[in-house]
Order: structure tokens, then sequence, then C-alpha cells
């Protein structure tokens, strides 16, 4: 017959409800790492659609800023612009401003405006976002004050530079 001593009787509950602290410990730890990680993607979510709506916004913006030039103000409109874009579209831009733009807007008293009526988002990456703008043109020239519209559609896509949203890709749909 075996018999258990005092000491021994004392240490296996002691040794119990070592192990029961120890899992409630654990316990306790994985329900902390399980929080964290549903409040980091919940973070992580709302940080992709903030940065998603911003981009959409600044497709608003910046597409109408691009898009609009005043002959007596021109040289200024067209810098104002060239703000608005980013990577080789910056490069065309300038192209197409001087060859095309300035020219005409000089010789025939052009006054454009644009402004976005609607959009939204067709595809969105981290730092990088492509909308499709509905534009309204209104134009008038130095010779026909009653101005003409146009409406068009675009893709824009905006990348994120530097913090910022800008356009780096606009074509007409």
């Amino acid at each position: 017959m075996t018999t258990t001593t005092d000491e021994e009787r004392v240490s296996e509950p002691d040794r119990l409800r070592t192990l029961v602290r120890n899992g409630l410990a654990l316990a306790v730890l994985l329900i902390t790492i399980f929080t964290a990680t549903l409040a980091w993607r919940s973070y992580s979510e709302g940080s992709a659609e903030h940065d998603t709506m911003a981009a959409l916004e600044a497709a608003k913006t910046r597409t109408s800023t691009l898009l609009s030039y005043s002959a007596p103000t021109l040289d200024a409109d067209l810098a104002r612009a060239k703000q608005q874009v980013t990577g080789s579209l910056g490069q065309r831009f300038d192209q197409i401003a001087q060859s095309v733009i300035a020219p005409s807007a000089r010789q025939d008293g052009l006054v454009t405006t644009a402004t976005v009526v609607r959009a939204g988002v067709v595809d969105a990456e981290q730092d990088r976002v492509v909308v499709l703008v509905f534009v309204d043109q209104l134009t008038t020239k130095a010779s026909q004050p009653q101005p003409t519209r146009q409406t068009s559609q675009a893709t824009v896509t905006m990348e994120k530079t530097r913090g910022t949203w800008l356009i780096s890709e606009m074509n007409a749909v």
C-alpha cells in the first residue's frame, strides 16, 4: 500500500491551479491576438476605402482643372493643369498643350469650362485607382459667344505620388 505524504497532497492541487492559470493566460493571449487581428483588418479596410474615396474626389477635381482653360489666362491655366498630372502623361500633356490647345485657344479666343457630372471607381489597388468620369464641357469662342456643350466619358487612372493623388493616364471611352 502506498501512502501519500502531506507534501504530495498539497503539490497536486498546486499543479492543478498552475495548469488552470497557465491555460487561462494562454486563452487571454489568444483572444488578445484575435482581437488585434480583427482590429487591424478593420483599420486596413477602412484605410483602403478612405484612399479609394480620396482618389475618386481627386479624379473629379483634377479632371475638371485639367480640361478647363481660357484664352486670357491660358499660361496660368496650362501651368495649373500640368500640376494635375504625373509620369508620362505630363510630357504628353505638354506636347498637346503647346501644339493644339494653346494655338487654337489664342487664335479663337476659347474659353472652356469642364465639369465632372458623375464619376465612379472602376478598379482600386494600393496607390492606384481607375475612375470612370462623365464630363460636360462648355466652350465659347470670341466669334461665337453662345456656349457649345460637349459631353464625354474617360477613364482616369489616379496614382498616389508623394502622398497626393495625381492623374497618370486619361483615355476617352
